[in-house]
């Protein structure tokens, strides 16, 4: 999810999307590189109109490689705020993003939200690991 602004208005909301639902019937289903950022960044009619001092990026969980570079580019336009709700189930290259001048990561782990993803990589080993 990304918010932008004083108020904190929602600009965009991406879905992984990697894995088609059961019934395939969106038009954005089983995009194989689709994870919750990305489909966010893609969701952005224009990216130049966002304010990104003002901007939070909110994720599930920690940003894999490729996400961590999309969000380094977002950084490029002005992007200083990441909040992630659970980085401890998986742990993606945050050293990168934490080098980034000014940039600013808040980690909400919360118990639910660890028990919950580790569940999800019990139950679904191999979509938790595609």
């Amino acid at each position: 999810c990304l918010a932008a602004g004083d108020a904190l208005e929602v600009v965009a909301v991406g879905n992984n999307d990697r894995i088609s639902a059961p019934d395939a019937s969106c038009d954005h289903c089983g995009y194989p590189t689709d994870h919750g950022e990305t489909g966010a960044i893609r969701l952005i009619a224009d990216a130049a109109a966002v304010d990104w001092g003002n901007a939070v990026f909110a994720t599930t969980l920690s940003p894999c490689i490729m996400c961590t570079r999309s969000l380094q580019a977002l950084h490029a336009m002005g992007l200083r705020r990441l909040v992630i709700a659970e980085s401890s189930s998986f742990q993606g290259p945050e050293a990168l993003l934490e080098a980034l001048p000014g940039f600013t990561i808040v980690r909400l782990t919360q118990p639910s939200i660890m028990r919950t993803m580790q569940r999800f990589a019990r139950r679904y080993p191999w979509d938790w690991a595609a």
